[in-house]
Order: structure tokens, then sequence, then C-alpha cells
């Protein structure tokens, strides 16, 4: 019983303690190429200033699925100046920005790019609402970005 709870702290302990930022070229409205997120953490770091990940719903949090970090395709989108809109007949999310338009189908393993199908290697979630789908993916392939992980 001991070690189990052993286990389960230090386990805990370390998805507290991941952190996964994106650094990228500074969007025109952004107030930093810098953004920070922690997996289960409601919160994003940017310029020394806390951000909610949702206003609405402060239980959301970027997950780790399939061995992939999962984050909310709204917050990371419209943070580095892109539109986002759902299409409810596709139940996709919609992109656009940087002269494309990406569209994210729940529960595919790939995106639309302008109509091209790119292939995700773990599929786009529903969590409490929203879309959330892989960071690497959303912020190198689609916003230009680059990302980096940090223990």
């Amino acid at each position: 019983m001991k070690k189990a709870l052993t286990l389960i702290l230090s386990l805990a302990l370390m998805l507290t303690c991941f952190i996964v930022p994106a650094f990228g070229a500074k969007a025109a409205s952004a107030p930093s190429a810098e953004l920070y997120l922690y997996v289960g953490s409601p919160i994003a770091l940017s310029d020394g200033k806390t951000l909610p990940l949702d206003k609405n719903n402060p239980g959301l949090v970027p997950v780790i699925y399939q061995n992939r970090t999962l984050v909310p395709l709204r917050f990371i989108s419209e943070y580095f100046s892109a539109e986002v809109s759902y299409d409810e007949e596709a139940n996709a999310g919609v992109v656009k920005g940087k002269g494309k338009t990406v569209q994210f189908p729940v529960g595919a393993n790939y995106y639309l790019l302008d109509g091209e199908q790119i292939t995700l290697d773990t599929a786009t979630q529903n969590i409490e609402g929203r879309i959330f789908l892989p960071w690497r993916a959303l912020c190198e392939q689609v916003l230009g970005l680059s990302v980096e992980y940090q223990d």
C-alpha cells in the first residue's frame, strides 16, 4: 500500500512539473512569442502573466494522450492571432490564419489544410466540449511556430 501511494504521488508530481512551451515569431496581437503550458494546469504563462486556458471552464487542462500533448485548439490559435470557428455539420474546428484554412475533424487522425488531408499521429479529441489536438501539429504545421519540451 505504501509503495503504491508513493508511486501515485511521484507520478502526480512529475505530471504537474511537465512544461510544454512553444516559441515562435511574435504575432501581431499576441503579447509574446513565448507561451508556456503545463500539463494538468488550467493556466498558461506569457510575459510573466498567467492566462486561463478557458474562462468558462477553469478545469480545462492540457493532457497527455497516446504519448502526445493535446492542447485546446481555440486558446492556442487565438493567442497567435488566428480565427477559430466550429463547423457543426463537419464536427470540426476551423482555423483561419496566415492565408490558410485548416479543418480539424473531431475523432479523426488527420486535418484538412485548404482541402488537402494531412495525417496526425493522434486523433483530435473532444474534451469537456472543447477540441483538443496535438500541440506540435497545431503550432508547427499550421501556425508556423516551433515547439520545445522541457522537464
